[in-house]
């Protein structure tokens, strides 16, 4: 299957009359969510090996280090599926697809041990420039935020 992949730059996605912003945002936010829960539910030495990836179609995608973690998760998913079940934001879940990535980088932060994701130095570099080109004070400071690294 082949994609078709559209790039978009952020100031075109920030400058963009479809809102395009709000829907990256609430994306992210469910995905925030779908961390959360999952890492309250694994045990703790598997939540520095995976993180939700995308919730789409009814199937949840989690990005896994290597096949032994995607292994112990996948005997875990039933029981993961019931109780994200239970949230009205993922009520429709059916499965849980598994996806490996062998140059996967966890940074747990250490409040929450929740697997951050992280961004490349060329990202941090584009959305640094293209917050400057931001009126709106507020999204100014959450783009801040996002480029922050993790201690």
């Amino acid at each position: 299957m082949e994609r078709d992949f559209n790039y978009k730059s952020i100031t075109d996605i920030l400058h963009s009359p479809a809102r395009q912003i709000a829907k990256i945002c609430h994306k992210v936010k469910k995905l925030q969510v779908l961390n959360a829960i999952l890492y309250s539910k694994v045990p703790e030495n598997l939540r520095a090996h995976f993180r939700a990836a995308n919730f789409n179609n009814y199937v949840l995608i989690l990005v896994v280090e290597n096949s032994a973690w995607a292994t112990r998760l996948r005997m875990l998913a039933p029981d993961l599926i019931a109780v994200l079940k239970k949230d009205v934001m993922f009520s429709d879940l059916n499965k849980i697809d598994f996806l490996l990535d062998f140059n996967f980088t966890c940074m747990a932060v250490s409040q929450n041990n929740i697997c951050a994701p992280l961004l490349s130095e060329e990202a941090r570099a584009i959305i640094k420039n293209s917050v400057a080109t931001l009126t709106d004070a507020k999204l100014k400071e959450s783009f801040l935020k996002l480029i922050k690294p993790l201690a």
